[in-house]
Order: C-alpha cells, then sequence, then structure tokens
C-alpha cells in the first residue's frame, strides 16, 4: 500500500514537472514572436515617416483665412461665425457680413455695384441678434483680432464703397483693420510676377502688379514672418507640396454637397515632418476654382512660398459651377443658394470649410 502511494506521488512530481518545462518553453517561445512583432510594428512606423504619412501637428488656434470677392465674403462670414476658432482675416473686394440679406438681386447690386457709402449700423444689428441666437460666436473675440482689407482702385466690378463698408464693419466691432485702397489693381489678386496685366479685370483674376499681397496679408495675420522661397519650382520640389483633398469626406448626412469632388492643401515639408504648423484657408474667387482655371489660384497667388518657411498649411477648398442650385460660376455661398442659414454656423459650407480645417490630419 505505501509503496503505490510513494509511486503515485512520484507520477505526480514528474507530470509537475512536465507541465512547468512545457510552460517554461512556451514562454520562450512567446518572448521572440512578441519581439517581432515590436519590431515590425517600428519598421511599419519607420516606414510610414519616410513615405510622408506622419500625423500633421496643427496648433488650430493660429487659424486665419483670406478670400477674393466672393471668397472675400465667404472668409468674412467665415471670422464672423467661428471667431472662436478663426483668429484672423484679409479681405480682397469683399463686403460686409450680411449684406445680401438672403437675396441674389440684392447681392449682385446693393453688395456690388453701389455708388454710395453704405450704411453698416444694420448689419451690425443683423449680426448681434446672431450672437444672441447662437448661430455666430460671440462677437466681443474680433476686438483683438488682426485684419487686413483691400480694394484695387482699378477695380470694375466691386465699388469701392463695398468694400469699405467692410472696413466701416469691423472698426465699429472694435478691431482696428489695415486698408489698402491706393493700388491702381483690377478686379484680382495681386502679385508680384504672375497673373494679367495689373489694372485689368480678366481670368484667371490673378494681376501681376509688383504687388505681394500675399506676403502683406499674412504678415498682417501673423505678425513676422521668414523670408519666403524665391520660385514656384523651388517650392513645389523642395520646401512642400500640393496634396488633394477629397471633399465629400467633410460634407454632414443630409447637407446638400455644393464642393467640388476635390480641394488642394499646400503642406511644407517642415510641417509633413511633424513640426508644429498653423492653418491658413485661402478661398478662390467667382470663376476661380480649379474647374475654371485648373490650379492657377493654388499656384499663382503667391501664398505658398511664404507658407513654405513659416510652418503654414494653406487650406485651398473648391466650389463648382450648378444650376441646381443656380450658381453658374462657382462662387461661394454669401447670398443664400445654399440655405437661409448660409451665413451662420450652421450654413452648410461654412460647416464644410471647418470640417475640412479640422481634418487636415486625416486629409494626408
Amino acid at each position: 500500500m505505501q509503496k503505490k502511494v510513494r509511486a503515485g506521488k512520484t507520477i505526480s512530481r514528474i507530470l509537475i514537472s512536465l507541465t512547468m518545462l512545457f510552460i517554461a518553453a512556451a514562454c520562450n517561445d512567446t518572448k521572440p514572436a512578441a519581439e517581432g512583432a515590436a519590431a515590425t510594428q517600428s519598421k511599419q512606423e519607420m516606414e510610414s515617416q519616410q513615405s510622408g504619412n506622419a500625423v500633421l501637428n496643427i496648433n488650430l488656434q493660429q487659424t486665419t483665412v483670406s478670400g477674393l470677392s466672393s471668397g472675400a465674403y465667404m472668409a468674412h462670414q467665415l471670422h464672423i461665425a467661428y471667431s472662436d476658432k478663426i483668429k484672423g482675416a484679409a479681405l480682397l473686394a469683399g463686403g460686409p457680413y450680411g449684406c445680401a440679406k438672403g437675396d441674389l438681386n440684392t447681392a449682385l447690386s446693393a453688395c456690388m455695384t453701389v455708388k454710395k457709402p453704405m450704411d453698416v449700423a444694420p448689419l451690425i444689428e443683423l449680426a448681434k441678434q446672431a450672437e444672441e441666437q447662437g448661430s455666430i460666436a460671440s462677437l466681443n473675440n474680433i476686438k483683438n483680432h488682426p485684419v487686413w482689407i483691400f480694394h484695387g482702385s482699378a477695380d470694375n466690378r466691386v465699388n469701392d464703397n463695398v468694400t469699405q463698408a467692410s472696413v466701416d464693419f469691423y472698426t465699429q466691432l472694435g478691431a482696428a483693420p489695415a486698408a489698402e485702397f491706393n493700388i491702381k489693381v483690377g478686379h484680382g489678386f495681386p502679385t508680384e510676377n504672375s497673373g494679367v496685366q495689373c489694372d485689368t479685370t480678366a481670368e484667371p483674376f490673378i494681376n501681376q502688379c509688383d504687388y505681394d499681397a500675399a506676403g502683406k496679408l499674412l504678415t498682417h495675420l501673423y505678425g513676422k514672418l521668414n523670408n519666403k522661397v524665391q520660385t514656384m519650382s523651388e517650392t513645389e520640389s523642395n520646401s512642400g507640396k500640393v496634396i488633394e483633398i477629397h471633399q465629400a469626406d467633410y460634407v454632414s448626412e443630409g447637407q446638400d454637397n455644393t464642393l467640388a469632388d476635390t480641394g488642394y492643401a499646400f503642406v511644407p515639408d517642415s510641417c509633413a515632418s511633424g513640426e508644429e504648423c498653423r492653418v491658413h484657408i485661402a478661398l478662390h474667387g467667382c470663376k476661380q476654382n480649379a474647374e475654371a482655371i485648373d490650379q492657377a489660384y493654388i499656384t499663382d497667388s503667391g501664398l505658398n512660398p511664404w507658407a513654405a518657411t513659416n510652418n503654414i498649411v494653406v487650406l485651398y477648398p473648391q466650389t463648382k459651377s450648378s444650376y441646381a442650385p443656380l450658381n453658374p460660376n462657382a462662387c461661394w455661398d454669401w447670398w443664400g443658394y445654399t440655405g437661409s442659414k448660409y451665413q451662420s454656423r450652421d450654413g452648410a459650407q461654412m460647416q464644410q470649410v471647418i470640417n475640412m480645417v479640422e481634418g487636415l490630419t486625416e486629409a494626408l
């Protein structure tokens, strides 16, 4: 009987020892596997970074906006409605918030060709009502924001009284806009050496004027900047690249999509490599989208060479032409073709542009 017990104990010890050996072997096999998985993951991360897919490090608290003509109206609307997110604005040949009153005929007359000074008091009141309703951010935000406003003295599309009304609007809100009205430029974006003759109004509405509007506005919005890259070819090859953005990704469910399929962003190499960067939204005018003039507004406005050396990602959202809704010239919505909430935080295009800004990392 005692022999049977001893034999049973011996067998138990052998089984326990064998079990421990199997466990130890399994642990030793698992360790190299885990190390291999970690090494594979590290290699994948390295390859991702080398291929340019690193996540952008964007400081959204330094977002600014600019625009020409309908883009100026849209830039102004974005600044007023989202002044908690957008910290400065530059307007070229564009009028004040609420000018069109949701009506195309008013937009084409009182907000473009008016021959006498505009009274902005009713528009200030309209903005205050929107603030009380919560459809725009607090107007107090505007007081400390940089604003730059330009109007060419040879502009025959938008009267200077309209652009002056934007100056008056911001002034009454407590801002101190810088204004330039004395350069003999047609209706277009003035540059140093790209575009049509300076005092003309013609496609692509980029004017060669020996005047660097891009540098002027970015310096006013951000303060002293590093010197810009001197040539576009250098900008494209050595300092950054233009990427495509699938804009439908930023249209919320239930919203009409009045944007083009593709938008664009210029991403400096410094931003792609992980340095902290800010965002500038650049809004084209009517007949200035890529469908009409290819990428001229993106490559020839002069913004990218400054962005390349100053950690600024430039977002170039794009509209599309349509007849339903009525927008054959691919203008931004500043009179209500997307609905009555077009100039509020609930406006479709307004939300879509903000979604693009906040989703730039996903866009890469």
